[in-house]
């Protein structure tokens, strides 16, 4: 007869000063691991009368869970300052052509 049974993971934290104080996160997730054990029963006009055991085996290891925490120091935040503004004044309306200036352009006399 056999049985599985589950083998623990563990956990395991690593420190990461590339990452801020406060910042952390599971780089690997944990699995559980199976341990087969087989065992010898042994019976008597149907009625058990003794278990010995006559292996167990890792079938599967277990995977450890790790987790990063982050040691760093956080960069300062730094503010946005607004874009720079021209200090010349713009001026929005289209420039105006001089009163004496024809509005139109002249037309060619015939023939010529």
């Amino acid at each position: 007869m056999q049985f599985s049974d589950a083998i623990p993971f563990g956990n395991v934290t690593q420190e990461d000063p590339s990452q801020p104080v406060g910042v952390s996160y599971v780089s690997v997730a944990g699995s559980e691991g199976v341990l087969l054990t087989t065992v010898e029963v042994i019976y008597v006009d149907g009625v058990e009368t003794s278990r010995s055991i006559i292996s167990r085996e890792v079938t599967a290891a277990p995977v450890d869970q790790v987790t990063v925490i982050g040691t760093g120091v956080a960069a300062p935040e730094v503010p946005s300052d607004p874009p720079p503004t021209d200090p010349t004044p713009v001026d929005p309306a289209p420039e105006e052509p001089p009163v004496d200036a024809p509005t139109t352009p002249p037309v060619p006399a015939p023939g010529g």
